[in-house]
């Protein structure tokens, strides 16, 4: 199971297509795992869900562009620390990425994975804390590169 953290910018109410995605898609109707609240400039959520940080975002994604609603969100899973920035077609997006310090995040539009910046403490602090399994095979080859 995985812990998500979800800020959507935008609109400060969580939107009732959003509710629904949350509730049917990505908690699999399970209500109580999930909790949301307006912020400053956007929502926030956290659930639980079987789903990867990625698909998570992939969903929201495909929601905004169903619905002609499109709205950047960072996603995160709070385990394993995958965290992804969908800027939804903005304009400035890798301008903003850079600014953020987050380069290396997964592009939702894209299959391929970017390759890991991560350091080798960062690394061996995911490999101690989650496990070898939880390395993808970009973050396994840094591993191996930084390891020679």
């Amino acid at each position: 199971m995985n812990k998500i953290l979800v800020i959507r910018f935008g609109k400060p109410l969580p939107l009732p297509k959003e509710i629904l995605l949350v509730r049917d898609v990505i908690t699999d109707g399970s209500d109580d795992s999930a909790y949301g609240c307006p912020m400053n400039g956007g929502v926030v959520s956290v659930f639980n869900t079987e789903l990867s940080a990625r698909e998570v975002s992939k969903a929201f994604h495909d929601l905004g562009v169903k619905t002609n609603d499109e709205m950047p969100t960072l996603v995160k899973d709070l385990v394993t620390g995958e965290t992804i920035l969908d800027l939804q077609g903005q304009k400035h997006a890798h301008f903003l990425m850079k600014h953020l310090g987050m380069e290396h995040a997964i592009d939702p539009h894209n299959d391929h994975e970017k390759p890991c910046v991560m350091t080798l403490d960062q690394l061996l602090d995911k490999v101690r804390d989650h496990g070898r399994d939880s390395l993808s095979e970009a973050e396994m080859k840094r591993l191996q590169d930084l390891s020679k």
